[in-house]
């Protein structure tokens, strides 16, 4: 039985406090903020939900702003707060031309070592192809150096061959500069950082996360009615390690409602990993606890995520009447219109936005909507696409 199923009634939400944990993203959180204005006029011509953003101070590190929404003769304050780490991811992308082989080869290395790639490869290909393009774009231009350094041996002896491999430097160099466009870098840096912050947390993000746990159980002490976590993409598996180590730690205290809303998720990336330990542990935990609603919302068409995957099982380690999550497709193919989401990263983002047929998932209605997330989603089933087969063997202690 899912968390929802054990409410009674609805109730209404006049306090929520929503906390957001972007993906690997170097973008700042303001930019979040300005699709969230935007996107919510958007959604409210088609909904009726009339919303308005108002700005708000909090301490280092936190970026976030105020929402007082109408909807149905009923007024929500939402406080949301944003968790921000893209200093880091810009300070973890400095590879350059010479440094991102080895950087691909460690990362590589880690994936197969573990048995973690084939295992991913087996529960969705296409988001694999984020590790394969870049390494077959980083492979032609090996080839492509040495056949040009070959050609310029042959044609002007040395001199040949240092034109051949200038021109191949400098083709690689162009290549990293226009990494905003082909992602080539920025792939392999996202699959490296998540595989070395499994085995090494990152000490400045780990204090933000410490920083973050205090700051939703302040919430729940003021009284809120709803404190909702959302994590997106990468930011799912922080997510879920927040909430997993608060419920460890006894904490989550509070008559308020407590929700997870995971984005576009690839936890499989980081929890199939031998060193995700941690991760498969809070996994577990929060897939068994009836205090958390989790939801988990994804689309076949966004190639950038385990799309309908169940987290917690898939990795292993659903426990015996596991409460969550529940998962349901976001069904992009018909609930998006536009030109805009033909291309990939809009399509990964596009959990953000506004939907033209938002019955099945309405992002703005759930984090600024009287409704709590569990009373939304009550008497919901899973998805008939759901994933819940185990992809990877557990061999953690008992603990973990």
């Amino acid at each position: 039985m899912s968390a929802a199923a054990t409410l009674q009634k609805p109730e209404t939400i006049r306090r929520r406090a929503v906390f957001v944990l972007p993906g690997y993203d170097p973008a700042p959180p303001r930019r979040y903020r300005e699709i969230y204005r935007s996107e919510a006029a958007k959604q409210g011509e088609i909904t009726g939900q009339s919303i308005g953003l108002s700005p708000a101070s909090r301490p280092a590190p936190f970026y976030g702003w105020q929402v007082s929404a109408q909807q149905a003769g009923r007024s929500t304050h939402s406080a949301h707060w944003i968790l921000p780490w893209n200093d880091l991811v810009r300070s973890s992308m400095k590879a350059g031309i010479f440094g991102i082989y080895p950087l691909a080869l460690r990362t590589g290395w880690t994936y197969l070592k573990g048995g973690a790639l084939w295992a991913l490869l087996r529960l969705r290909w296409q988001p694999m192809l984020a590790v394969f393009y870049p390494l077959a774009v980083l492979m032609g231009q090996v080839l492509v150096a040495t056949a040009g350094a070959a050609l310029g041996w042959q044609l002007a002896g040395w001199a040949g061959l240092a034109l051949g491999l200038g021109a191949s430097l400098a083709g690689a160099e162009y290549l990293r500069r226009q990494d905003n466009r082909t992602y080539i870098y920025y792939l392999l840096h996202l699959y490296a950082f998540a595989a070395r912050n499994m085995a090494r947390p990152n000490p400045d993000l780990a204090r933000r996360m410490n920083a973050l746990a205090d700051q939703v159980q302040a919430a729940l002490d003021d009284g809120v009615d709803e404190v909702l976590v959302v994590g997106h993409s990468l930011g799912a598996q922080l997510a879920t390690d927040l909430l997993g180590d608060m419920l460890r730690d006894g904490r989550l205290n509070g008559p308020g409602h407590v929700a997870l809303l995971t984005l576009g998720q690839v936890i499989p990336m980081m929890s199939f990993l031998p060193a995700a330990q941690r991760l498969r542990q809070n996994l577990r935990a929060v897939a068994a606890s009836s205090r958390i609603f989790w939801l988990d919302v994804s689309s076949q068409a966004d190639g950038g995520c385990f799309a309908l995957a169940d987290a917690a099982a898939v990795s292993g380690v659903a426990p015996q009447g596991a409460q969550n999550p529940l998962v349901i497709s976001a069904a992009f193919a018909d609930t998006v219109e536009g030109a805009e989401t033909q291309r990939f990263f809009a399509r990964h983002f596009q959990y953000y936005r506004a939907f033209a047929r938002p019955e099945n998932y309405d992002y703005f209605a759930i984090t600024a909507g009287p409704l709590p997330l569990a009373a939304r989603y009550a008497g919901r089933k899973n998805s008939p696409q759901c994933i819940l087969k185990p992809f990877v063997r557990v061999q953690d202690g008992p603990d973990g």
